[in-house]
């Protein structure tokens, strides 16, 4: 399985036009997190979860957690098949996320619930 580093996720938060990591140890703290994770979905969940709720970045966390989470599963392979009202469930979530009113395990269930991976390779 192929993994985001620390870098990858700061580009990916500069690729959307911001400036920035603010708290280094919490982005480190996200990748030690899902360092330990074989599941591919369950680590793509755990960066969508876990990079807001750190709250690395001054601006552009959701965000950047979002496209993290699309990033590692192209970079493994898998295509992102968005079920009907994907864009504003998945909007609902990470706001839950970012304020502390989501548990990991509703992520996970909205994510199968709104998702099928489909192999690109």
């Amino acid at each position: 399985m192929k993994r985001l580093t620390y870098g990858d996720i700061i580009e990916i938060n500069k690729e959307l036009g911001e400036r920035g990591i603010v708290l280094n140890s919490n982005l480190e703290f996200v990748i030690e997190t899902a360092s330990n994770i074989e599941d591919k979905l369950n680590y793509a969940t755990t960066l969508l979860y876990e990079i807001p709720r750190a709250h690395s970045f001054l601006n552009g966390n959701k965000r950047t957690a979002f496209y993290a989470f699309v990033e590692f599963l192209k970079l493994n392979g898998y295509e992102l098949k968005k079920e009907p009202d994907f864009d504003n469930k998945m909007m609902k979530i990470l706001n839950e996320i970012a304020i502390g009113k989501a548990q990991k395990n509703k992520v996970e269930k909205l994510i199968k619930a709104l998702t099928t991976l489909e192999s690109i390779t």
